[in-house]
């Protein structure tokens, strides 16, 4: 796995503290170590560069520590970032005055939009969707984009707040906001359950363009509980990401969203459509808010001072 420079505890890791034995290299975002160290993930105080503590350890070369991302540590450079994944709550806590005045939203979405456009097949992906009519800001090939999450999320027992809905659910919310919105020509559907596309065919009794990819997905559902894309190495090949990205591209294309926010594509969409539209777009989640702490809200907005390490009692 990878790692970051993070602390589990107080102190917050700071420029000064989070490099010693070691000086921090702004152009690479991590710390060179001092000869004799080697980097390790930094926790409870520790700093990031430690002598080696086991025989077999080996401190790695400059380059190595520069460039390189090993399968046991990466000192990925302090950043404003949740690590929540790692099982470390607090990052190091960097100033960002557009994040501050434009909100978490707006810096994630204009950051994440900015990386999907400039990728290599950006384009094409994108010519796909205009091609089935899907394109709601030139005001004609107007869509409300549909991301229906079955697989790992029908078969969770543990995650309560990872639900999974029918169809009709769907449809429901469909009609909320073509009556609050108008009527649109077309309904883009993201799903990885084939039986999804089928129910929607069959109840398009207004007349929708229905618009999918026109895939197998078969190959997406999971055999038991656990079994998810994170540990299923028969779903790591290149067009099993296309169709992925595709489906996001398309997503984004349309002008409102209606799906689940405990899935990352749920806020991906919302967040890229509102880059390409240049204003919030109208959605509907059916499991929680966009900001929810189980998902969006467990990344802090914004922190540019340290918080006192005695919590002030009430008075």
């Amino acid at each position: 796995k990878l790692v970051a420079i993070t602390h589990h505890g107080w102190p917050f890791p700071t420029a000064k503290n989070i490099c010693i034995n070691g000086r921090y290299m702004p152009k690479y975002g991590r710390c060179l170590c001092d000869p004799g160290y080697m980097p390790y993930e930094a926790g409870n105080g520790d700093p990031a560069c430690q002598p080696p503590k086991r025989p077999s350890d080996r401190i790695p070369s400059r380059e190595v520590q520069l460039e390189s991302f090993e399968p046991v540590w990466s000192l990925a450079g302090p950043g404003e970032v949740d690590v929540g994944g790692s099982g470390c709550p607090h990052a190091f806590p960097a100033v960002n005055f557009a994040r501050k005045k434009h909100g978490y939203f707006w810096w994630h979405a204009v950051h994440l939009n900015y990386l999907m456009r400039n990728a290599e097949n950006y384009p094409k992906l994108e010519v796909w969707a205009k091609n089935r009519g899907l394109d709601h800001r030139n005001g004609e090939d107007t869509c409300i984009a549909v991301h229906v999450r079955h697989g790992d999320a029908c078969l969770d027992k543990y995650s309560l707040h990872r639900t999974c809905h029918k169809w009709e659910e769907y449809s429901e919310k469909i009609d909320i906001l073509e009556q609050k919105y108008g009527r649109v020509r077309s309904i883009f559907i993201a799903t990885d359950d084939d039986q999804v596309i089928e129910h929607a065919v069959k109840a398009n009794i207004k007349g929708h363009r229905l618009v999918y990819q026109n895939i197998s997905r078969s190959k997406y559902k999971p055999k038991g509980w656990g079994d998810t894309i994170d540990v299923r190495s028969d779903l790591s090949k290149p067009e099993v990401v296309t169709e992925f990205v595709r489906d996001v591209v398309a997503l984004s294309m349309c002008g409102m969203f209606i799906g689940t926010f405990s899935s990352s594509i749920g806020w991906m969409a919302v967040e890229l459509q509102a880059a390409r539209l240049g204003h919030y777009a109208p959605f509907i989640a059916l499991d929680m808010p966009y900001a929810h702490a189980k998902n969006v809200g467990r990344f802090a907005t914004f922190r540019d001072e340290i918080r006192p390490s005695v919590k002030e009692e009430d008075t």
